[in-house]
């Protein structure tokens, strides 16, 4: 059976969650709140939101 696309975006929102749970699992102890965020986001994504902002914008101005 193929799920509604409000399932799927459910199901997506959910795996996000859990990656963000997993990340906090290994996190160091220690950080600030900001830190911790970087951290997760790092984990997840593999890169700096500066990175990733960067990446964003290089791409929608075909560089």
């Amino acid at each position: 059976m193929s799920k509604s696309v409000a399932e799927r975006i459910l199901l997506c929102a959910q795996m996000y969650e859990d990656a963000k749970k997993f990340a906090r699992i290994m996190m160091p102890k220690g950080l600030t709140a900001d830190e911790q965020e970087l951290y997760v986001f790092q984990r997840i994504h593999g890169m700096t939101p500066a990175e990733a902002a960067n990446r964003i914008y290089r791409t929608s101005n075909n560089e």
